[in-house]
C-alpha cells in the first residue's frame, strides 16, 4: 500500500487554488481580472531571477530595456482582447538593483465607451512606494493603415537583403557603445549585419541559443527587440537616447528568435520600425518610436532610489536545531562575579584563568559569566568596566600557551532580544556582544558568546545542568555563528535579513502621476529645536542640511566638542540661515553630563526641543592585543555616555524622534574594532531600551559612507579594498539621507542601513555568519577586517604535493600574494620578499589578517606577531617552510600552540564543543597514515618485530581503543593519505588521530 504522492502540485496549480491564473510570461507570474473588468498581471524582477537582464546597461545601471516594457504591455493587451497599442509613454527607467528584487503591477482598466483600455506599469521594492513607469492606451482592432504597413512590409523582406542595399561595417560596434556610457552584454549583443538604402537602414539581429527556449514565451524577447533598434547606432552616438514613446505598435507572430529589420526615419528624434521573421514573414510594426536624450544626473538619481531601496536592513534571530544527546565538553565555569573583582583588568583575568585551570588542567571549555545588571554605578561606568574587563580577558587569554586548545564562552543574560515582548536589561552585556563579535574576527574559531535564560546563567562552578545542556546543544549544532541565545532550551543565532515593512500601505497602482504611498513617518516639528550632537561634522552637517532643505526644520542646536571653531562651523551656520533656519553652535562634550544638561536648558521654551540625532562618534582602532583601557574609554565616552545622559535628561520631554547613529561593525564584528563594535551594540541596545519604556527610539546601524569624515578619513586605500572585498559598498550622501528617511519611516528599534554587494559576499569565500540569510552559501570565520579568507583547500593541496624545495619557493610566493591581498594590490609583484612588511604599509590590524590567511593556507596556528617576528616575506617564507618540516607538511586541524588560534579559517581547537569553523578534514588520511607508521614500526603484522614489541605494543593498543570508544559517528568521505606526513613519528600520528577524532 503506497501513501507516496504521484507528483508534487503543479507551480499553475498552486496558483489556480489562491484564485488567481497564471501570467504565462518569462517575466510576469499571476494575471486575475478584477471585478469591474480590469485586469492585473503581476510580477517579480530581480537580475538574481533573471540574471540576462543585467547585459543591459547605462552608465553602469541596469536597466529593463523599453523593449522590455513594451513586451509585458503587449502580453497584457492580448489577455484584455485590445491587441493593438495605440501608444505607450515611457515616465521613469525601471532600475534593478544587483540583487535587490522588485515587484511589478500591470493593470489594464476596464474598457471605455469606444472598447479601448488604458495600461499602466508600476514597480515597488517594498509595497510602499509604487513608481509609475508607462502608461499606454490599447485598442481592440488594427487600423487599417497600420494593416497595410503589415503587408508592405513582407515585401521588403521577401527578397533580402533588399535590391540596392549596401554593406555597413558593425565590427567593434558595442566596444564603442560600451565607452559611451552603453554597456550591452551577450544576451543582446544581437545585431549581425546592417545595410543601408538611402535613409533606410536593413539588419538582421538575433538571440544566442540559450536565450531561445525563453523566446518562446515572450510577444517578442526584449533582447531580439532590442537588438533591432541598434542598426541607428552605427554611425556614432553624440548623446545617449533612450526609448521615449512608442505609437503604433501591432504584432503578427511571437516566439522570434531571428529578425529582419528595416528602420527609417520619421522626424528629427523618431523612427519607424518593421520587423520580420527569418522567412520574411512580419512579427511586428511601430509606426513611430521617439526617442529621448538621457542625462546622466536623471539615471543616477533612479539609481538611488533603487540603492535606497535595496539597502536597508534589520537584525533578526532565527532558531536552529540545537540537537541534543552530544556529550558536553570538559567545561570550567569560572564564579558569577569573577570577572567583576577588585583589582586591575589585566591582574583580575590572568587569576582568573589560573583558577580555570586549576579546576581542570586542560579544560575544553572555559565559561565566563559576564552580568553587571546588578551593579549600582551609572550606567556609562558600567558599559566601560564591562568592556575594559572583557578585553583585558580576551587579551590575556589569547596569549596564554594553557589556553591553545581551549575554547572560551562568555555567558551573559538579558543582552540581547530575541523574541517579541523581551527587554533588554543589561546594556553593559549588550556592549559586551559588540566587543566579542570583533574580537571574534582577529581569532576565528576560538570565542563564543551565550545569552541565556536564568536557568542557564547561574554561573555555578560545579556545572549547572542547564548551562551544561547549552553548551552541548552548541557543539551538536555545529552551525559557526559564534554567538547564540538559548530560551526556553532552543537554540537561537542572530541574521541580518532585508527589511520588509510590517504594515503595508496599500497604494492603488494604476495611480498615474506622482506615486503611491510614501513611509509612514511623522514628519519633524518645524516649530521645534533639533539637537545634533557631532553637529558641525561630517554627518551631523549632512543631516542639518538635509532637515533644514527637505524636511523644513527651522531651529537647530548643533553641538560639538570645539564648537564654532570647528573647521568649517561658521559656512554651516551662514548656509543654513540664508536656508532660513535659527542655528544655535555650542561646545560641548557630551559625555559631560553637567555640561550637557547645561546646554539644553538653554533650549528656548517657545521652540522646545522635539528631536535628537545622537551622531558624534571617535574612533580609536587596534587589535585586542594592542586595545588599553584608555583607548577603549576614549571611544566609549562619547557614544555611549553621551547617548545615556541624553535619553537620562530628555526622557520627562515630548520627543518625536531619539535617534541614535551606530554602526554595522557591531553586528558584523569588523577586526581591529572591539571598543567601536562595544560602543555600537550599546546604542543599539539603547534604542530597544528606550522603545521597551514607552520613549521613542531608533538607531541607525550605519555602513560606510563615501563622504570623508572624522571616523573615515583614516581609511587608506587597501582598507576601503578590504571592506570592497567583504562586500561593503560605500554610500553617496544623498543614498544616505534618502535612507535615513526610510528607516525613520520603518517602527523598529534598529535598522541597518548599509549598501552591500552580495555577490561579493558570496564570492569573498568567508560568509560572514550573521549575513548567512543574504548570501547562503559556506560560513567560515573571516579574517579580520572583513577580508575573506583565500582558497584555502588549493593552497594547501598545492603544499602538500611538492618537495622541500619547491614547497619553499611556493612558500615565498604565497606570502607575496596573501601580502599583497591585504595591501590591497591586484598583484603579488608589488610585494617583494626582501622588503620589510612595515616598509610596505602593514600595521597591527594587517598582520592579524595576513596571520589569519597564512595560518588558513598552511594549516598552522600562528601568532599576531608574525610579521614583527620575522619582518619580510622572504624571511616569514623560511620560518613558515621550518614549522611545516616540523609539523609535517600542510594539514587542516595540525595544533602548533602560539596562540591557540584555528588554522586560519578553516578548523577550530580539538575541543567538540561548538560551532567548527568550516570543513573539518577527513580523519580517514590520517588512520591509513596510522596504519602504514604501525607496520612501518613493527607493531602491526606477523613479523619478529611485532613478536618483541611488548610494552610498546601494549601502550598503542590501549590507546587505540581510548580513540575507539570516543568513535560515536561516521566521518566525511575519506581522502587519500598525504605522502607529506610520511616522515612524521607515530607519536605524531597519534596525535594527529586524537585531534580529529576528538573533533568529529
Amino acid at each position: 500500500q503506497s501513501y507516496w504522492l504521484d507528483s508534487a502540485p503543479a507551480p499553475d496549480a498552486l496558483v489556480r487554488s489562491a484564485g488567481l491564473a497564471s501570467a504565462e510570461h518569462p517575466l510576469l507570474a499571476v494575471a486575475t481580472t478584477l471585478p469591474d473588468g480590469a485586469t492585473l498581471h503581476t510580477g517579480t524582477l530581480a537580475t538574481g531571477t533573471h540574471p540576462w537582464l543585467a547585459d543591459h546597461a547605462v552608465w553602469d545601471t541596469v536597466l529593463l530595456p523599453g523593449t522590455g516594457l513594451l513586451d509585458l504591455t503587449l502580453h497584457a493587451a492580448q489577455h484584455a482582447g485590445t491587441p493593438y497599442v495605440e501608444e505607450l509613454t515611457l515616465h521613469a527607467p525601471l532600475v534593478l538593483g544587483a540583487d535587490a528584487a522588485l515587484t511589478v503591477h500591470v493593470r489594464t482598466e476596464s474598457p471605455a465607451d469606444d472598447g479601448s483600455r488604458a495600461l499602466t506599469v508600476h514597480s515597488t521594492a517594498d509595497h510602499r512606494t509604487w513608481t509609475l513607469h508607462a502608461t499606454a492606451v490599447l485598442s481592440p482592432a488594427v487600423p487599417e493603415a497600420d494593416a497595410a504597413d503589415a503587408a508592405a512590409s513582407g515585401a521588403w523582406a521577401g527578397t533580402w537583403p533588399p535590391a540596392g542595399a549596401e554593406p555597413v561595417p558593425v565590427e567593434g560596434l558595442y566596444e564603442r557603445l560600451a565607452e559611451e556610457g552603453l554597456r550591452y552584454g551577450p544576451v543582446f549583443r544581437g545585431l549581425r549585419q546592417v545595410w543601408r538604402r538611402g535613409a533606410e537602414l536593413y539588419a538582421e539581429v538575433g538571440l544566442p541559443q540559450e536565450a531561445h527556449a525563453d523566446a518562446e514565451r515572450f510577444r517578442v524577447h526584449p533582447a531580439l527587440l532590442d537588438a533591432a533598434l541598434h542598426p541607428h547606432l552605427v554611425d556614432g552616438v553624440d548623446r545617449v537616447r533612450l526609448p521615449f514613446a512608442w505609437r503604433g505598435i501591432a504584432l503578427h507572430a511571437v516566439g522570434a528568435t531571428e529578425l529582419r529589420v528595416r528602420l527609417a526615419p520619421d522626424g528629427p528624434e523618431a523612427l519607424s520600425l518593421s520587423v520580420a521573421d527569418a522567412g520574411g514573414s512580419p512579427v511586428a510594426t511601430v509606426s513611430s518610436l521617439a526617442v529621448r536624450p538621457v542625462e546622466r544626473e536623471r539615471l543616477a538619481a533612479a539609481a538611488r532610489g533603487a540603492v535606497v531601496a535595496e539597502s536597508l536592513y534589520e537584525p533578526v534571530w532565527r532558531e536552529v536545531s540545537g540537537r541534543t544527546g552530544g556529550a558536553a565538553p570538559r567545561t570550567v565555569v569560572v564564579p558569577a562575579d569573577a570577572l567583576d573583582a577588585e583589582g586591575h583588568p589585566e591582574e583580575v583575568a590572568t587569576g582568573l584563568l589560573d583558577a580555570a585551570v586549576g579546576v581542570e588542567a586542560s579544560p575544553e571549555v572555559v565559561v565566563v559569566p559576564c552580568g553587571w545588571s546588578a551593579h549600582r554605578s551609572p550606567v556609562p561606568d558600567r558599559v566601560d568596566l564591562a568592556v575594559r574587563r572583557v578585553v583585558a580577558l580576551l587579551r590575556v587569554w589569547a596569549t596564554d600557551a594553557r589556553f591553545g586548545a581551549s575554547r572560551l564562552v562568555l555567558l551573559t543574560r538579558g543582552a540581547v532580544a530575541v523574541r517579541e515582548g523581551e527587554e533588554v536589561c543589561d546594556l553593559a552585556a549588550a556592549a559586551v556582544w559588540g566587543a566579542v563579535r570583533s574580537a571574534q574576527a582577529e581569532f576565528p574559531g576560538r570565542l563564543l558568546i551565550v545569552d541565556a535564560e536564568d536557568s542557564t546563567a547561574s554561573g555555578d562552578a560545579d556545572g549547572s545542568a542547564g548551562l551544561r545542556a547549552a553548551l552541548a546543544a552548541v557543539a551538536a549544532e555545529g552551525d559557526d555563528a559564534g554567538q547564540y541565545a538559548m530560551r526556553g532550551g532552543r537554540l537561537f543565532v542572530p541574521r541580518l535579513v532585508r527589511l520588509r515593512p510590517a504594515t503595508p500601505d496599500a497604494p492603488r497602482p494604476d495611480v498615474p502621476g506622482p506615486d503611491g504611498a510614501t513611509p509612514g513617518a511623522e514628519p519633524w516639528d518645524a516649530g521645534r529645536t533639533v539637537l545634533i550632537t557631532g553637529g558641525t561634522g561630517t554627518l551631523g552637517s549632512l543631516v542639518a542640511r538635509h532637515l533644514v532643505r527637505r524636511h523644513g526644520v527651522r531651529h537647530l542646536l548643533l553641538l560639538g566638542r570645539r564648537g564654532v571653531e570647528a573647521p568649517g562651523a561658521d559656512g554651516l551656520c551662514a548656509e543654513l540661515r540664508e536656508l532660513g533656519a535659527e542655528v544655535t553652535v555650542a561646545a560641548c562634550d557630551v559625555s559631560d553630563r553637567a555640561a550637557l544638561a547645561e546646554v539644553l536648558g538653554t533650549v528656548p521654551a517657545d521652540r522646545p526641543l522635539g528631536a535628537v540625532v545622537h551622531a558624534a562618534g571617535t574612533l580609536e582602532d587596534g587589535t585586542v592585543e594592542t586595545l588599553t583601557a584608555e583607548r577603549v574609554s576614549a571611544v566609549l565616552g562619547p557614544k555611549v555616555a553621551g547617548a545615556w545622559h541624553l535619553h537620562e535628561l530628555t526622557r520627562e520631554l515630548d520627543l518625536t524622534r531619539f535617534v541614535l547613529f551606530s554602526a554595522a561593525g557591531g553586528m558584523l564584528g569588523n577586526g581591529g574594532q572591539a571598543n567601536y563594535a562595544a560602543a555600537n551594540a550599546c546604542l543599539d541596545a539603547l534604542a530597544r531600551f528606550r522603545r521597551d519604556r514607552g520613549l521613542p527610539g531608533h538607531s541607525l546601524a550605519w555602513g560606510l559612507w563615501a563622504e570623508t569624515s572624522g571616523l573615515t578619513g583614516r581609511l587608506d586605500a587597501a582598507a576601503r579594498d578590504r571592506m570592497r572585498r567583504a562586500g561593503v559598498l560605500p554610500l553617496s550622501s544623498a543614498d544616505g539621507l534618502g535612507l535615513l528617511d526610510r528607516a525613520l519611516g520603518e517602527d523598529r528599534a534598529v535598522v541597518v542601513p548599509i549598501r552591500l554587494d552580495l555577490t561579493a559576499v558570496r564570492d569573498g569565500g568567508g560568509i560572514a555568519p550573521v549575513l548567512r540569510d543574504l548570501a547562503p552559501g559556506r560560513g567560515l570565520p573571516r579574517a579580520a577586517v572583513s577580508g575573506g579568507p583565500p582558497p584555502v583547500e588549493d593552497d594547501r593541496l598545492a603544499l602538500a604535493g611538492l618537495t622541500p624545495g619547491e614547497r619553499a619557493h611556493a612558500l615565498e610566493e604565497l606570502v607575496c600574494r596573501q601580502a599583497a591581498t591585504v595591501l590591497g594590490h591586484s598583484s603579488a609583484d608589488a610585494v617583494r620578499p626582501t622588503r620589510g612588511f612595515l616598509e610596505t604599509g602593514f600595521d597591527s590590524l594587517r598582520a592579524v589578517e595576513l596571520r589569519n590567511r597564512l595560518g588558513a593556507a598552511t594549516g598552522l596556528r600562528l601568532p599576531a606577531t608574525l610579521i614583527f617576528d620575522h619582518p619580510t616575506p622572504g624571511a616569514l617564507a623560511a620560518h613558515l617552510d621550518v614549522r611545516l618540516q616540523e609539523t609535517g607538511g600542510p594539514a587542516g586541524g595540525r595544533a602548533g600552540a602560539e596562540t591557540g588560534a584555528p588554522a586560519g579559517a578553516e578548523t577550530g581547537p580539538a575541543d567538540g564543543v561548538g560551532p567548527v569553523a568550516g570543513a573539518v578534514t577527513p580523519a580517514a588520511p590520517e588512520l591509513e597514515l596510522l596504519e602504514k607508521a604501525l607496520v612501518a614500526s613493527g607493531l602491526l603484522g606477523g613479523g619478529a618485530e611485532a613478536a618483541t614489541a611488548g610494552p610498546e605494543r601494549e601502550r598503542v593498543s590501549a590507546r587505540l581503543r581510548g580513540l575507539l570508544e570516543r568513535l560515536d559517528a561516521p566521518h566525511s568521505e575519506p581522502a587519500e593519505a598525504e605522502d607529506a606526513f610520511a616522515d612524521a613519528s607515530l607519536e605524531d600520528i597519534l596525535d594527529i588521530v586524537d585531534d580529529e577524532l576528538r573533533r568529529s
